[in-house]
């Protein structure tokens, strides 16, 4: 018969032959007495090699004291439900994660440790990975740049990033609870909460992304306007797995546009209500905008006005000598011609719907880019026909004001270079403020009420007229009034000569044109205002027309998008949606052109000028400008957050 004993011997070294674990035995020192063979498999040591040495050469000084502990327990007790899992050297130098369970026995009556390994390495090694991409998504949820929250099927939330909401205690608190619970605990009314609540269940029942702007107050008083969206997602049975909730703060965004309207409303509202008559008219002379003083002046609609060239045949234009204007020497062809101001133009208009004629002072004046190309040429005029009939009529009455028409101005002087006396009108104490014993005043006197500033210039302007034989001389200077100020005038005088061509008298008409000067300077420091706030946003800014084309953009809308300023003029926004986007783009325009709505946000993708795709934020307004229809339209980037979101969900 077999020796049961050496039967079972037997199949124990088949067991340990054949075994994927190592087997190894300790005594009580931790010397190692007995190795499976399977050592130099997992760990490269023969068996010969690493007996009689000590366990705790091998083990990962980190470990050794929770290995010490481990064998401490189990002295004495049953086999351990859980593994003693720790590092140990392999041969080469590394470390492999083992998983090893011991349990204490007895040797000739020494206490030894008998124990088992199997290499866990790849599963540390995944557990680790496991936990820093859990770490590293983690980070990206408490730094995304937007409110971030996470819900259950209940509205309850299950998930705050620090955004959302910064005080930790308040963070913590509403773990679990929903923003019936939230308002409670801030003092809040349940107005925000039952709006919540109803987008809430919305997206629920459509399962699609619901968004809204929500006004929040403060408990500081604060009040601040946010862009929130509630987005669904659902397991792939279709059952709800979680409800998720974004919220940017718009805030800085709204007060922005607000200033942009009102920027732009005060603008509109003074040329509109200004009592001179203005045209702004493109390269080819055609008229862009109007006032309306522009319209009762020309006796014109603003409809037949649009589109128009101030030398149109609708109406005849003649000089002071009655001859016709010939269309190149209007004052905003001369200006786009000569690129420079052209003042002070007299112009007598035939209006045909009222079948009169009327006498218009008309300047002209060209406004660049920054690349000094012409934009357009800002026509201003004032309605003189009432002074030039009175300059008419004093022409019949009197000789000494025979020329005054042709100065047309309002304070009449008649210089006699030979006595050197000046005489001057009525219009010197209604503007200027100066009372005369006559009405006459030596030269002199005269010079100095010209401010030392400009007086300079004057006089060479004039010396250089009379020497040059000129018949006319006008020059726009300042003019020292009775109370000590000084009035902006535009001086105009004719030049009389005797038969051997020496002057002898100038008759000449001053203009106060002090409110002209302050209004140009107020127009030009509020359009350069809107034009600096469009030019240094930090968001992407444009004007777009109704045929969706860019007429106006910032730089930092280029930077988004890869073009130059030019480049993106010749595109429409459809040329550059991403085909996706395009149809819901294009029914908001089409909610926007009909009146449905004034304005709209949506997250929106451009192509770039390289190919890529560019997510934005995008708000859109309807503005009417004259009647004009056009967009304000800006863009946030965030294209990062959306490839920052795909990420997280891909995982």
């Amino acid at each position: 018969m077999t020796n049961p004993c050496l039967s079972k011997r037997k199949k124990f070294e088949l067991f340990v032959e054949n075994s994927k674990e190592i087997l190894y035995e300790l005594d009580k020192e931790g010397i190692i007495t007995f190795a499976s063979k399977n050592w130099v498999d997992l760990l490269g040591y023969e068996a010969e090699e690493i007996l009689g040495k000590s366990i705790a050469a091998l083990i990962h000084p980190d470990d050794l004291e929770m290995c010490l502990e481990y064998l401490i327990h189990s002295v004495g007790e049953k086999k351990s439900d859980k593994d003693l899992v720790f590092r140990v050297r392999h041969k080469v130098g590394h470390y492999v994660w083992l998983a090893s369970n011991l349990i204490a026995s007895e040797k000739n009556g020494e206490v030894i440790f008998i124990g088992n390994c199997r290499d866990v390495t790849e599963h540390i090694q995944t557990q680790q990975k496991l936990e820093k991409q859990k770490d590293f998504y983690g980070k990206i949820l408490e730094r995304i740049p937007t409110d971030l929250a996470v819900f259950d099927e209940n509205h309850k939330y299950i998930y705050l990033n620090p955004l959302a909401i910064k005080n930790d205690e308040l963070r913590k608190f509403i773990i679990g609870k929903d923003d019936f619970e939230y308002a409670d605990y801030t003092g809040r009314t349940y107005e925000f909460a039952e709006d919540r609540r109803g987008k809430f269940i919305k997206s629920l029942e459509d399962k699609k992304l619901v968004e809204w702007e929500e006004v929040m107050k403060h408990p500081n008083g604060i009040t601040s306007v946010y862009n929130r969206k509630f987005n669904p997602v659902f397991k792939e049975d279709g059952s709800f797995e979680m409800m998720v909730g974004f919220g940017v703060d718009i805030t800085e965004i709204k007060r922005f546009q607000d200033e942009i309207l009102k920027s732009r409303q005060l603008i509109n509202s003074i040329l509109q209500n200004v009592a001179v008559g203005i045209l702004v008219q493109g390269p080819q002379s055609e008229i862009l905008e109007n006032n309306k003083t522009a319209c009762e002046m020309l006796g014109l609609t603003e409809d037949q006005l649009l589109g128009k060239t101030s030398f149109d045949e609708h109406w005849k234009v003649i000089h002071l000598d009655g001859t016709n204007f010939k269309p190149e020497d209007h004052p905003v062809p001369q200006a786009i011609k000569t690129l420079k101001p052209i003042n002070n133009i007299v112009m007598g208009v035939h209006r045909p719907t009222k079948n009169d004629l009327v006498w218009l002072l008309v300047d002209a004046i060209p406004v660049f880019d920054k690349e000094d190309t012409l934009l357009y040429v800002v026509c201003s005029f004032n309605d003189i026909t009432a002074r030039k009939k009175a300059e008419d009529d004093l022409k019949v009455s009197n000789e000494r004001f025979a020329y005054s028409n042709k100065a047309s101005f309002d304070a009449i002087w008649d210089w006699d270079l030979i006595s050197d006396k000046i005489f001057v009108g009525d219009g010197f104490t209604s503007l200027f403020g100066y009372q005369f014993e006559t009405n006459y005043i030596d030269a002199v006197v005269c010079e100095n009420f010209v401010h030392p500033e400009d007086r300079n210039a004057t006089f060479e302007s004039f010396d250089e007229a009379v020497a040059s034989k000129k018949e006319m001389w006008s020059y726009e200077y300042r003019y020292l009034k009775a109370d000590g100020t000084y009035a902006h005038v535009n001086d105009k005088a004719i030049i009389i000569r005797d038969e051997n061509g020496e002057a002898i008298r100038v008759i000449g008409t001053m203009k106060d044109i002090t409110k002209e000067k302050e209004l140009t300077n107020k127009l030009k420091e509020s359009e350069q205002t809107f034009k600096n706030a469009f030019k240094n946003s930090a968001a992407g800014m444009a004007l777009v027309n109704v045929e969706g084309f860019y007429t106006e953009v910032n730089e930092r809308l280029c930077e988004m998008f890869g073009y130059t300023i030019e480049e993106m003029k010749a595109f429409r926004f459809q040329d550059i949606t991403y085909f996706k986007d395009l149809k819901e783009d294009l029914g908001h325009k089409e909610k926007l052109d009909s009146g449905e709505i004034s304005h709209f946000s949506s997250e929106k993708r451009f192509i770039h000028k390289n190919g890529s795709l560019v997510w934005t934020y995008m708000s859109v307004s309807l503005v009417q400008n004259n009647k004009i229809p056009f967009y304000i339209v800006q863009l946030i980037d965030i294209t990062e957050r959306k490839k920052s979101k795909d990420t997280i969900n891909y995982c």
